[in-house]
């Protein structure tokens, strides 16, 4: 077996042996930045608020991620919600198409000039083989960054179940789902997204946000044996979804 097979190995095994405590720390500040890039409205700053101090005890567990929450700390502290919403809607606009689109399939190779509506269908897919079916009540697309975060965070809570039960079945087809939707997906256009918003951002809130979430998923790549998606991912040029997708099973807004 090759060195590069053995590291993989390596790598894989340790996400298989992460212990349920390791597995719900994960899975909560999955939890916590999926909340953090929903619209900043009252009620999600709210929530916010009372998962902050949780957040923060977990987070300062990873060497890594803990000195970027100190620092997310002190912004979200001094911004009152309206500062927020500002950056918020400059940074992610109101539609796709803003400076930073939050949006899986806005971003592909520099030779891909069209949106591939298929991806949501493939995303969704993902989902359902997890158990989960699109809300009746929803309004987010299944392709949407606190949607994605949100599903990786529920593979953890599963895993972290498994773990509970000694189900080395489970844990090992948890761990399958979670590699398979971070390479196809997640780590494929998160790099490309947080970079995008570092740079438009600077060391505003969500650009401390973004980093969290950088190196959040980095790590997670490293645990599983992921290579995370280029930094160089491009805006693919908009295209009318709902016109694509006719004949597609999966509307362009799906609720999750």
């Amino acid at each position: 077996m090759s060195e590069v097979n053995n590291l993989s190995m390596t790598k894989n095994n340790e996400q298989l042996s992460l212990s349920e405590e390791d597995l719900l720390a994960r899975g909560f500040i999955y939890k916590f930045i999926s909340f953090a890039y929903r619209y900043p409205e009252e009620s999600i700053i709210n929530c916010l608020r009372e998962m902050w101090t949780p957040a923060g005890k977990t987070i300062a567990d990873f060497p890594r991620l803990f000195p970027i929450f100190k620092l997310m700390d002190k912004e979200f502290n001094k911004d009152v919600p309206d500062n927020l919403e500002n950056e918020f809607v400059i940074l992610f606009g109101h539609t796709a198409q803003g400076n930073c689109p939050p949006f899986e399939i806005e971003y592909g190779e520099s030779n891909e000039d069209i949106q591939k509506p298929h991806e949501l269908s493939d995303i969704a897919a993902f989902y359902r083989a997890a158990g989960l079916k699109p809300s009746e009540n929803g309004h987010e697309r299944v392709d949407f960054i606190s949607v994605e975060l949100e599903f990786a965070n529920y593979l953890y809570f599963k895993q972290a179940f498994a773990a509970e039960k000694n189900d080395a079945k489970l844990i090992e087809a948890c761990v399958d789902l979670q590699r398979k939707f971070m390479k196809d997906h997640l780590a494929r256009w998160t790099p490309a997204f947080t970079q995008m918003v570092m740079k438009h951002s600077k060391d505003g809130f969500y650009g401390l946000l973004a980093k969290l979430t950088h190196d959040l998923i980095s790590m997670c790549c490293n645990e599983i044996g992921v290579k995370p998606g280029s930094e160089k991912l491009v805006i693919r040029i908009p295209i009318d979804l709902n016109k694509e997708c006719e004949g597609c099973s999966m509307p362009q807004n799906e609720p999750i």
